[in-house]
């Protein structure tokens, strides 16, 4: 769950929670208010009955009960209360009731049972003519009083339920706004954790968030400082490398490849001068040969004796014979396009040393069938290397880079080009190098 997201339901469970309070407030109100009106409109009827009753005692000709009758009828507060009218007569009590016939409410059902209160019956019992008791029952119907105050709390309920919409729209939208530069922080740190450390984050308003921002960009300059230093140390490292290593290879050449020489001449002097020594000189000049054999394998794993003077196509094509013909079961196709001729000598180096370090992963580590070099140099310059093989492969997520992967990384940064990795179980490995028009050297 985002930040954003988190901050927004926080504050609309605190709004939730006081707009769930007030509309609880209302409905207590509204309650106490409903029991209130109906507590005073039966006290007032009770009272206007007995008023009527004892008016009715006086009038001639018709009976308490019927004066009763036609009175409450003119009452208007009746329209809460239901009333039961009791005359005990010598035979069987005569009961008439009046029920309210009007306003029988419009308030949802959910409303009116949170509404409606604990409701109490009213009595009280008059003597009529001959001492027949009248027993008047007043029980309050809250049905009208409900309706009636369902349409004032109606309208309080409907704004709270605007404001709850309008305040889940403004909040999210005022969130987002403010969490903004947090995303632009976080995107900035994506491009940071990518490598690319020339990212900055743009002057904010808030101070505090401000103060990050100069601080993200002095380490995004730092590290950026740093890493072309570190490119800048690379390439001079490689650079003595080879140069130590050209040099070791021409010592060798010029040292032991001479002394080789001197002694298999001085095996072929001996042979003439004595030759019962044949055998003894024969089997030394046998093991100069070897020696010179392991010895120009050195040299040309040092240095590459066939790139100094023939040019990078012309290695890489001896380099990919030489494999071929050593890994029977696994084929390297190559295919070379553009002129190289004029290529930078480091480039040249590096080119050949990322191949030779993919073809000696795939031996090691493949076991593929298919090998598929691809080098290419557009017209203006620009150099892309692709290597493919149909292996077990591998994923880089999972399995650190080794040794050679590494140094081929630090190869291709040295000629300010880029090297990319893209491994999948039982679906080989593809390297692609893209090297600059002019890169930096």
């Amino acid at each position: 769950m985002s930040l954003a997201t988190r901050i927004t339901l926080l504050i609309l469970a605190v709004v939730a929670t006081m707009l769930m309070a007030g509309a609880l407030l209302v409905i207590k109100n509204a309650r106490v208010s409903v029991a209130n009106e109906l507590d005073n409109d039966a006290e007032v009827t009770m009272q206007l009955l007995s008023a009527v009753f004892l008016s009715s005692q006086a009038s001639g000709g018709r009976t308490p009960m019927d004066v009763l009758v036609e009175q409450l009828g003119r009452i208007e507060s009746i329209r809460d209360l239901n009333l039961t009218i009791n005359q005990v007569g010598y035979a069987a009590p005569r009961m008439v009731t009046i029920s309210n016939p009007h306003h029988q409410g419009s308030a949802p059902w959910w409303f009116m049972k949170m509404v409606t209160p604990g409701l109490r019956a009213y009595h009280r019992q008059f003597d009529g003519a001959g001492g027949t008791p009248v027993e008047i029952t007043i029980t309050p119907d809250p049905r009208h009083e409900i309706g009636r105050v369902w349409r004032d709390t109606r309208t309080i309920l409907l704004l709270i339920g605007t404001f709850t919409a309008i305040s889940i729209v403004l909040t999210w939208l005022i969130v987002r706004r403010a969490l903004r530069p947090v995303n632009e922080i976080s995107s900035g740190l994506d491009i940071i954790q990518a490598g690319d450390y020339k990212a900055r984050l743009p002057a904010f308003d808030l101070p505090e968030l401000n103060q990050l921002s100069q601080k993200f960009n002095h380490m995004a300059s730092v590290l950026d400082r740093q890493k072309t230093e570190n490119k800048a140390l690379s390439r001079r490292m490689l650079q003595m490398l080879e140069a130590n290593q050209r040099h070791m290879a021409q010592e060798l050449h010029d040292e032991l490849g001479q002394s080789i020489t001197a002694i298999k001449a001085q095996a072929a002097s001996l042979t003439r001068a004595c030759p019962e020594n044949g055998a003894a000189a024969g089997a030394i000049t046998d093991i100069c040969n070897h020696m010179y054999s392991v010895v120009r394998g050195m040299m040309n794993r040092l240095r590459p004796v066939v790139l100094d003077e023939l040019g990078l196509v012309t290695a890489i094509e001896r380099l990919v014979d030489g494999w071929n013909s050593i890994h029977e079961n696994t084929f390297t196709a190559l295919s070379i396009n553009g002129r190289f001729e004029d290529l930078d000598d480091d480039v040249s180096i590096h080119i050949y040393r990322i191949v030779q370090e993919a073809l000696t992963n795939i031996a090691k580590h493949a076991r593929a069938s298919n090998v598929t070099i691809l080098l290419q140099r557009s017209d203006d310059g620009r150099i892309s290397l692709h290597i493919e093989d149909d292996g077990q492969g591998f994923d880089p997520k999972t399995r650190p880079l080794g040794m050679g992967l590494s140094g081929m990384q630090n190869r291709a940064d040295s000629c300010n080009g880029s090297l990319s990795l893209v491994g999948r179980p039982g679906r080989g490995v593809k390297i692609d190098l893209v090297i600059p028009a002019s890169p930096e050297t």
